[in-house]
């Protein structure tokens, strides 16, 4: 968090937060309610398929979807930035019941997560995540690299 610009006038009067903690913020970044439901639907397809694969390749699947789903919602955060910096409903109200305002909302735009912490920590999970998919299948990693692609452009 040192180093980095101060949070603009917006983001610096927003006072009321749905928790204080650094995990909070992170759960926020990751958007964590929303990558469980994202991810939820593979893995429940998966174990009802009449084929299912060994219990170690079905637990590397599901921590290579983790990991992307994670990076992905977390990469949308830092790529919004700038223009989240400027929004004056980074809060949600505390009787809220949007999903996306589990955790804290924007908290990089917040300045409650620092842009070094929010891009080293997507880094890593986006690696994870392809690494995790060459181990169980190239095709697995070229899928993942043509999803991010999507999300990004």
């Amino acid at each position: 968090m040192s180093g980095e610009p101060a949070p603009t006038t917006a983001t610096a009067t927003v006072t009321a937060t749905r928790g204080t903690g650094a995990g909070s913020a992170l759960y926020g970044l990751f958007r964590g309610t929303q990558a469980a439901l994202s991810v939820a639907p593979l893995l429940l397809a998966a174990l009802l398929a009449d084929d299912r694969p060994p219990p170690g390749r079905l637990a590397l699947a599901l921590a290579a979807g983790c990991a992307g789903v994670l990076a992905m919602f977390a990469s949308h955060d830092l790529l919004d930035l700038r223009r989240d910096r400027h929004r004056h409903d980074l809060v949600a109200a505390t009787d809220s019941r949007d999903i996306d305002a589990a955790g804290a909302r924007h908290p990089v735009a917040q300045g409650r997560l620092g842009v070094a912490t929010a891009a080293g920590v997507t880094v890593a999970l986006a690696g994870l995540s392809l690494a995790i998919a060459v181990v169980l299948n190239p095709v697995c990693a070229a899928l993942l690299s043509l999803a991010a692609a999507l999300q990004v452009g």
